[in-house]
């Protein structure tokens, strides 16, 4: 069975605090979420909702409002920006107009900084040369070709309406107009592909004129459309044979690409000499990162937080209602980067320890000695490496150090900010906690028109489906909480009920996969 590795620690069932009024930023990045997307896709992992014309010229105003709140009450005058990403969604079909006034508010906190990196994330058939010539005099340096596969009959099977024509044509544009910082984005694991065809793919995509790539698994998130229709196994339903043939995919991605001189840096990431993006090392090593547009996740010192995931709240003032967040002790702070810092292949137990004045236990120390000896990791001077032969387990190794308590973790008292006093929430405005399969419920009917309306306008036969996965309690507080009837145990799963209902019924209902009003912003 595959593990995947951690995205975040702690859960975010624990982030129960409001983000604080006033945070001090030096050296940081940004991430704009654009939340619109031609076609929802299953296997992304964000918050995107089909494309609106009306919501998506918005989105560039209260975006921009987001940043001059952020100036305007946080402390900005030291700060440098190195590094911002427009992602989504479908960050290539932000209008211009939106898009030009993001860039001058993210430059205005930080005018000493002359060029930032600035990533857009591009699907291919959806920006021309024209508006790549425009957004790069604005100021972007770098693009992200979501090409997913370089074969047109796989990318049907996962839902993607572009071609591989359009990915290279992007490629081509992106060089036509003097942008040569590009990043080709690249899944493997996806119904259909076999062994040989993922190394034709990597062949082909290592002799592209690009400086970075990636090379990650497919993921089938629950009661998505590939999980509901039984079209691939979630890792948990993998046979070890499934799982053995993409470990071997997952090393080929090292070895072809290794040959072409892109050199593997993080568990997914590739990069020419001098083309590793600020970005993604930032995501990793415990940097500050500003988060604008709805469900992005910000850290400024030791607190994290997100914003919230509805995406027709953003920019209006309850929005800032329902956001997350938890500050960190010390310990809490030690433990996340170093669990995260993995995701870069190495991580160092002292210079983590003294960056947060803690020091790390000999329980820890012995369970990395451990680790050490079932092959796991490798240990050198302090540090954990992942080396190649241990990354496709990183999951496996993340996973063990998350489930070791704090007490285990550092010397001394460390029960103060510990995780472990605060209370769980169970129920957040914006759905369950993580570990219940309603959580899985809630996100998938917010990002996903079919499944909402299958549950809001045929409740029974739906729920009759989820009875495989939902205990009885968790289904009767469902249908209460869809139907209005009675009350949950939680009043809180019928306010997210809500809220999901009213993100769908907002705007005309939109046909999944209808491209009329993309195709609006293709020229900006």
């Amino acid at each position: 069975m595959y593990n995947h590795p951690i995205y975040h620690w702690p859960p975010k069932s624990q982030w129960v605090s409001k983000p604080s009024v006033r945070k001090t930023w030096a050296q940081f990045g940004a991430y704009v979420h654009f939340p619109y997307c031609r076609n929802i896709c299953d296997f992304c992992g964000y918050e995107t909702r089909l494309i609106s014309k009306s919501a998506s010229l918005e989105f560039g105003s209260c975006a921009t409002r987001q940043i001059r709140q952020h100036a305007e009450a946080d402390d900005f005058t030291k700060s440098n920006l190195d590094a911002v990403f427009f992602g989504g969604g479908t960050a290539s079909l932000m209008p211009l107009s939106g898009f030009a006034s993001i860039v001058t508010a993210l430059l205005a906190l930080s005018p000493g900084v002359a060029h930032p990196e600035i990533t857009l994330e591009c699907e291919p058939g959806t920006i021309d040369r024209e508006k790549l010539r425009d957004m790069k005099a604005l100021g972007v340096n770098r693009v992200s070709v979501c090409a997913q596969a370089l074969d047109d009959k796989l990318l049907g099977a996962i839902g993607r309406k572009h071609t591989n024509a359009q990915s290279m044509r992007l490629i081509e544009d992106c060089l036509a107009v003097g942008i040569e910082n590009i990043h080709l984005d690249l899944m493997y694991g996806l119904p259909g592909q076999t062994t040989s065809l993922w190394e034709d793919t990597l062949v082909r995509a290592a002799g592209l004129p690009i400086t970075h790539a990636s090379a990650y698994k497919l993921y089938i998130f629950k009661y998505g459309a590939l999980h509901r229709n039984n079209v691939i196994p979630r890792p948990e339903s993998e046979s070890e044979g499934a799982t053995t043939i993409l470990e071997d995919m997952y090393n080929l991605a090292h070895s072809v690409f290794a040959d072409s001189r892109l050199c593997q840096y993080s568990l997914t990431e590739f990069a020419r000499a001098g083309y590793r993006s600020k970005y993604i090392m930032g995501c990793f090593d415990g940097s500050d990162l500003l988060p604008i547009g709805p469900s992005a996740f910000g850290r400024a010192n030791r607190e994290i937080w997100d914003n919230s995931p509805y995406v027709h709240m953003y920019g209006t003032p309850d929005s800032a209602l329902h956001d997350r967040a938890l500050v960190l002790s010390p310990g809490e702070a030690f433990k996340r980067d170093l669990i995260l810092g993995l995701w870069l292949l190495r991580a160092s137990v002292g210079r983590l320890a003294n960056r947060y004045e803690v020091t790390a236990s000999c329980e820890l120390l012995e369970t990395l000695e451990q680790m050490k000896r079932d092959d796991l990791i490798a240990m050198e001077n302090g540090e954990v490496i992942l080396e190649q032969r241990h990354r496709f387990a990183a999951g496996v190794v993340m996973g063990r150090l998350a489930d070791l308590e704090l007490s285990e973790w550092i010397a001394g008292d460390a029960t103060r900010g510990n995780i472990a006093e605060r209370p769980n929430a169970t129920w957040v405005f914006a759905g369950a906690a993580p570990t219940s399969d309603l959580a899985a419920v809630l996100r998938m009917a917010r990002r996903d028109p079919e499944f909402f309306f299958g549950l809001d306008q045929d409740t029974t036969a739906a729920l009759a489906v989820l009875e495989r996965e939902l205990g009885p309690d968790e289904l009767d507080d469902l249908r209460q909480a869809i139907l209005g009837t009675g009350e949950p145990s939680s009043s809180g799963l019928a306010q997210a009920w809500r809220t999901i209902r009213s993100e769908h019924v907002r705007e005309p209902r939109t046909r999944q996969g209808d491209s009329s009003e993309s195709r609006v912003f293709d020229a900006g």
